[in-house]
């Protein structure tokens, strides 16, 4: 897939000042809280923030994101949480349990015991009152079969005294090549004056092939399947299919997609078959690919098994998509971008003129004349300027 970069800015610019701190400390509290994507989406925006607390009950999972981040309170069962112990914080975010709302799932929704886990998230809102929250769940919770139940949530937290919006986003739309579709509701409290609008998706879209790491063995990757039938439809939206594997009944497991388009969902369980077009293999997605399809850094530490990685990566939020959301949502807290000036110093404006002037009186051929242009320009890169 082409990527279509935004041209640069042309206007003539210098940096004058760097200041890149805010005057605001941020307090944030996640529950459900996974390997940290939302602390490594603030991370990436440089927000001066402390992680008051998180909630989480997977040992690897707290494992993982303690070896990247640091918190000051962990708390493990949040139905067992005394309510007097959750810190106060400016940003509450809580990413309840999907699989009782996922298609691939029994579907109990409200009926089972994680799908309920949802409401202790809503006491603590209730008990701390946090300026603004995010909630982030699978699409389907927004489907005909949970409609209901996702208005049962929206109605209690809205009754918390907090103005909400929602919106099903695609990984896909902020510089991944997965396929994910979540909803995110995002809440700010009725007495902030302030309001909020959905990020824009980005003005390009990546493959598979776009994520390669240079010098990875793919061959540890391999799959052996003999028996597979081509497609006569090859492409579905974002997604390349080639070829089916009939042995297998599971939908996304059965097909093979190519590196020239993006992956399916990533999941916990599932091994999605690729045909690498840049290496000519049958294989599964590496670690290395798994870790840039939910947008982590490349040193993201994972102090857990292989098989670990695997459920942690297809358990957690994109954090390209928090990163977005959070930038929008929170706008105060970003660090003061560098002020600039587009006024060009006399030197540069007289040679400019002199430029010009000499070029009409002694005829310069064209040529020439775009010789000195480019000189001209030589100049202002060498004093600190950009066109």
């Amino acid at each position: 897939m082409k990527n279509l970069i935004t041209p640069p800015e042309t206007k003539q610019t210098r940096v004058v000042s760097a200041d890149t701190k805010s005057n605001k400390l941020l307090r944030v509290g996640t529950a459900f809280s996974g390997i940290g994507a939302a602390e490594q989406a603030i991370s990436n925006l440089k927000i001066a923030h402390s992680n008051e607390y998180i909630i989480e009950w997977n040992k690897q999972a707290q494992a993982t994101f303690l070896a990247n981040f640091s918190v000051k309170n962990v708390f493990n069962d949040i139905t067992k949480i005394d309510m007097n112990d959750i810190p106060k914080t400016d940003l509450f975010i809580f990413t309840p349990p999907c699989v009782d709302f996922s298609p691939c799932s029994s579907q109990k929704g409200f009926n089972s015991d994680s799908g309920k886990l949802v409401f202790d998230a809503i006491r603590i809102i209730e008990k701390t009152k946090p300026s603004y929250i995010m909630y982030e769940n699978v699409a389907q919770m927004v489907s005909k079969k949970f409609k209901s139940s996702f208005d049962i949530i929206i109605n209690e937290i809205t009754k918390l005294g907090y103005r909400l919006q929602w919106k099903v986003l695609n990984s896909k739309d902020y510089g991944v090549p997965q396929n994910r579709s979540r909803v995110i509701i995002v809440g700010i409290k009725d007495t902030i004056n302030q309001s909020f609008e959905f990020p824009k998706p980005y003005t390009y879209k990546k493959s598979i092939n776009d994520i390669m790491v240079p010098g990875t063995d793919y061959t540890k990757y391999l799959y052996n399947e003999p028996n597979i039938i081509k497609f006569d439809t090859k492409r579905d939206t974002d997604l390349i299919k080639l070829y089916t594997i009939p042995r297998i009944k599971q939908n996304t497991d059965s097909k093979i997609f190519s590196t020239d388009g993006m992956s399916p969902t990533l999941r916990t369980g599932c091994r999605t078959h690729f045909y690498d077009t840049k290496n000519k293999l049958y294989r599964y997605l590496s670690i290395e690919e798994r870790i840039a399809l939910q947008s982590y850094p490349k040193d993201f530490k994972f102090p857990v098994p292989k098989t670990e990685i695997i459920k942690q990566l297809g358990n957690s939020v994109t954090v390209n998509l928090f990163q977005e959301i959070i930038k929008n949502l929170i706008p105060q807290y970003l660090p003061t971008p560098p002020k600039v000036v587009n006024k060009v110093p006399a030197s540069i404006t007289n040679a400019s003129t002199h430029t010009t002037n000499t070029a009409k009186k002694t005829n310069i051929s064209k040529s020439s004349n775009s010789t000195c242009i480019s000189l001209l320009q030589t100049i202002k890169q060498k004093e600190g300027y950009v066109s």
